[in-house]
């Protein structure tokens, strides 16, 4: 059991986790916690930089920060797909993929 966090954090912990393979695919690193704040840094295909879900004001509701950019009023199953959408997947993303795996094989 997680302690010291929101219920409204720890499921969110939760969501991240159950789409690892998704999260993993940001590069992410120095994940931390504080009060009601998700805070973690990517090294993704589109954006590198600080990720930042916190709780809204607005109950049963995330806000997200990736770099200036601020989404409002996300419900927990969208969170990981919207961050997905600004820091990795392009309409381009199986072209993309390959192109960067030709270019580190080279």
């Amino acid at each position: 059991m997680i302690y010291g966090f929101s219920k409204e954090i720890k499921r969110m912990l939760l969501e991240l986790l159950k789409n690892n393979t998704v999260v993993v695919s940001w590069g992410i690193s120095n994940l931390t916690i504080e009060g009601d704040e998700i805070t973690f840094e990517v090294d993704a295909l589109k954006y590198k930089g600080v990720v930042a879900v916190f709780v809204s004001k607005r109950q049963n509701y995330y806000d997200l920060k990736i770099g200036e950019k601020v989404i409002k009023e996300l419900l927990i199953n969208e969170v990981v797909d919207m961050i997905d959408k600004e820091v990795e997947y392009s309409n381009n993303y199986p072209d993309l993929l390959t192109k960067i795996l030709k270019m580190k094989l080279d």
